[in-house]
Order: structure tokens, then sequence, then C-alpha cells
């Protein structure tokens, strides 16, 4: 076992061999990832002669057939009054919305909670928490202690600009003609244009443009790439581009 301290910068999961496994996005000297098991879980205000009927729940969810793992019973502050209702376990998080909408006639707690955001709730977790921990591998075996703190990272602003004769820029068809950038106050276009100015970089083509904003992107060791709609555009025309 190895102890280890970082910053919690973020928190997902991904399904392996069926499972789900928490993804912690922390940062040291550099970035990196630990690895969590958690299942995923809802309330259901049910009496405790309903397990069987809980159990038998079943729904269609991108074509399978899911319901609930496992229950136990919980002690919970129902609507300002200590009760024991039912915690239902489930395979993946985009199930527990499905698996508990077929609860009929019972109400569910907690079910519309992303996963991520459940694990940091549920582990007492923020972006940004100093925490100590033991690791084995990859994977995050105890938190030891957990603290705000504040953390500086390198990051870079950016946007591109393509042709578009005719409206919305085909990825296919349409060249990225300039990328503009800028951190820790420098601020420079890189293009394959002549123009001559000193803030701009000219490249012989587009793919020397893309491959000197990713030396760039690398040279100043980016850590968060900031942008306006870039996830869903730029980034992927960017690589459309290179990859064309």
């Amino acid at each position: 076992m190895v102890k280890k301290g970082a910053v919690l910068i973020d928190v997902d999961y991904r399904i392996v061999q069926g499972k789900t496994l928490v993804r912690l996005l922390l940062k040291g000297k550099r970035f990196f990832r630990l690895y969590d098991h958690y299942e995923p879980y809802f309330y259901l205000d049910a009496p405790a002669s309903a397990e069987k009927e809980i159990m038998e729940a079943k729904v269609e969810n991108r074509g399978r057939s899911v319901g609930p793992t496992r229950v136990e019973r919980a002690r919970m502050n129902v609507l300002g009054k200590e009760k024991d209702i039912w915690k239902v376990y489930c395979e993946r998080p985009y199930d527990v919305p499905h698996v508990s909408g077929a609860m009929k006639g019972h109400r569910a707690y907690e079910n519309a909670i992303p996963f991520g955001r459940r694990y940091m709730i549920d582990r007492g977790l923020s972006p940004f928490m100093q925490i100590t921990y033991e690791r084995e591998g990859k994977f995050l075996k105890k938190i030891l202690k957990k603290k705000e703190s504040a953390v500086q990272l390198r990051t870079m602003s950016f946007d591109i600009e393509t042709y578009n004769p005719k409206g919305a820029p085909r990825p296919d068809k349409d060249e990225v003609i300039m990328i503009s950038y800028e951190i820790e106050g420098e601020r420079r276009v890189i293009t394959s244009k002549k123009i001559d100015r000193d803030f701009v970089t000219v490249c012989k083509d587009e793919r020397a443009m893309i491959a000197e904003f990713l030396r760039v992107v690398k040279e100043k060791d980016v850590e968060v790439l900031l942008g306006y709609n870039s996830t869903v555009f730029d980034l992927p025309y960017l690589k459309s581009r290179a990859d064309a």
C-alpha cells in the first residue's frame, strides 16, 4: 500500500466488464487518474415486506433488461421523520432513473443525482480538495485526510476560424484557416495565410498549422484548454482536419 497526496480535480466513471468504475482525476506534479469501485443506488420508500417485489422489477434500458442488483434497509430522514426505507443498488449509473421509475406505487429519492457528484457527496469530497490517500496500483484504497486547497492550473484559451463558403463549415471539406491562443499573457495567432504581423506565426499549410498548435500546447505544458463551444466544435473539427 502506497501513501500519497494530490488535489482532486474531477470525478467521472466508466463501465468496465459490466461494472461501474469511478475515475478520479487528480493533480500532483502532473495530472493522473485513480480508480475506485462504487455501486450506483437510490432510496425507495417502501415497506419491509416489499423486498421480493423490488428485486423482481425489470425495465428495458439501452437494449438491456435491468433491475436492482441488491437491496438493504437504511435509516433515513424522510420529510422530517426518521424511518427505515430501502437502499436499492443498480449495475450502472444510467440504470438508476429507469429502475426507480419502474417502482410503481413507491416514492424514490436521490435517483437523479449525477453519479460523479453522488460519489463525491458520499465520500465528503469536492473539486480542488487536497487529499491524502492510500493506493494499491491504480486503485484508491482509503482516503486518510482531506482539506480545501488552492491549485494553479496552466490554462490556455483558444479559438479556431474555418473556411465556410456555404454557411456551416464542413469538416471533411473546409479547412481551418486560423488558430488563436492566449496563455499567461501571451497572445498569438497561427495561420496558413500570409499575414505580416509580429503576433502571427505563418505555416506552409493547414496540416503544419495544426502541428504547430499541438507543439505549443505541449511546450507550454498546458493542463486546461478553454474555449467557447470548443468541446462540441473546435476540438472535433481540428481532429477531423488532422485526419483528413
